[in-house]
């Protein structure tokens, strides 16, 4: 592991590279400013990331086709749509509340939806003279204005501060180290952007992970043309703080998802270092990890090996699972290769979305199905359009009516730094 002192020195030296870096650059060595090469997102084809769903849609199964409203979790529902670059608010009964989307958009990844009914968006835009366009990290206000955006390789995730400093996850190829195979690595930063979208810090996973604790030289696997795409995070979460019940619950510390480590980990933001880590052996391409108010954290298994996904409820104090969806009932199983997310609901119940196949499920503790919603968007060879995630929120949090803002509700599906 690379000593704190010199890793320290190597963040703010990377900080002061993207910063100053503006938007205009083209240097493929510098952090954050990097084009989706064909080989890249033929690789993620190739892992399950596709943009419509395998099996041509089911007539019978679009919308809403499964309430409970005695045992659902009032609210509306938030999901993003991927090739179609736009997200959309559900009502209960499946109609749409609203909807955010940009022009000149070739695909959409997570969406974080802000209690003033704006969005932060990691996106992949049409440039000309690129074929596979270019990413970039962008702000919308509710009417889909852009507020400000930042070129930079943005993916999967981010979380939105309330003072509008945002973290996210960002990709950037790097030679290779000697005690690893391959050209170049594709690292997962941490970055912070300021409410301006300019950004003021950064974490590498690959200075931060001991790579012999980890052995990465046997578990990386190859993203093309000697790209070693060794970690494939795919997931935030500021940890709260429950110092009582685990030492991984205080504050600074983030909880990451890594895809090919088939792990989820816990890191200290301030040190830079590695404090916690479970799920090789058991976990299978992850996504989605969050804490859970009762100490315990809560993950989508995509469960990849076995070819058949689930909700894993875990107890960091022992690394024991104490909940899982589906558990028994083998007409409950399903499987989506990648994406996915898992939502504890505030009455108990599970929200998860089955991405790859567009559907969204609540469930009860006893793995009762009681919502459940099929994205209704077929396009015109019938194949469903594919979810990245989905998210329930309070009726009053980033909802509209008419098209005009209702009043927001101040907490947001995960906690804030």
């Amino acid at each position: 592991m690379t000593p704190p002192g010199a890793r320290v020195a190597l963040l703010v030296g990377l900080t002061a590279v993207l910063v100053g870096s503006g938007c205009s650059g083209r240097q493929a060595e510098r952090p954050g400013d990097e084009v989706v090469t064909d080989q890249e997102l033929e690789a993620l084809e190739a892992i399950g990331y596709v943009s419509h769903t395998l099996e041509r849609a089911d007539p019978s199964r679009s919308g809403v086709t499964t309430i409970r409203e005695d045992r659902i979790q009032a609210g509306n529902t938030f999901t993003t749509l991927v090739s179609q670059c736009r997200a959309k608010l559900l009502d209960s009964t499946g109609r749409e509340l609203h909807r955010w989307g940009i022009p000149d958009c070739k695909r959409w990844s997570h969406a974080e939806l802000l209690p003033d009914g704006g969005l932060v968006v990691s996106a992949v835009l049409e440039e000309e003279g690129r074929r596979r366009g270019r990413r970039v990290l962008v702000r919308l206000n509710a009417r889909s204005e852009e507020v400000w955006r930042r070129e930079l390789a943005a993916h999967h995730d981010q979380i939105v501060e309330p003072d509008g400093r945002t973290l996210v996850l960002v990709n950037w190829a790097r030679p290779a180290p000697p005690d690893l195979q391959g050209d170049t690595v594709l690292d997962n930063l941490v970055a912070e952007i300021d409410g301006q979208g300019k950004a003021i810090k950064m974490l590498s996973l690959l200075d931060t992970l001991d790579r012999d604790e980890f052995g990465l030289t046997e578990l990386a696997r190859s993203g093309g043309g000697g790209r070693l795409d060794l970690y494939h995070a795919n997931s935030l979460a500021w940890m709260p703080t429950l110092p009582d019940r685990h030492p991984v619950f205080r504050k600074n510390n983030l909880l990451l998802s890594l895809r090919h480590q088939d792990r989820i980990i816990v890191v200290d933001w301030v040190h830079g270092e590695l404090l916690w880590q479970w799920g090789r052996g058991i976990l299978s391409g992850p996504h989605d990890a969050s804490p859970l108010p009762n100490g315990h954290i809560l993950v989508f298994d995509n469960g990849v090996r076995d070819k058949q996904s689930r909700v894993l409820e875990i107890d960091p104090t022992t690394g024991g699972v104490v909940w899982q969806y589906p558990d028994a009932d083998p007409a409950a199983r399903f499987y989506t290769e990648a994406r996915g997310s898992a939502q504890r609901l505030a009455n108990g119940n599970t929200l998860l979305c089955d991405s790859n196949n567009g559907r969204i499920v609540e469930v009860t503790p006893g793995g009762e199905t009681v919502w459940e919603y099929w994205e209704p968007t077929v396009n015109e060879d019938g194949f469903r359009a594919v979810l990245v995630r989905a998210y329930r929120y309070p009726a009053t949090y980033g909802s509209f009516a008419d098209g005009e803002r209702q009043s927001a509700a101040p907490t947001s599906r995960r906690p804030h730094h």
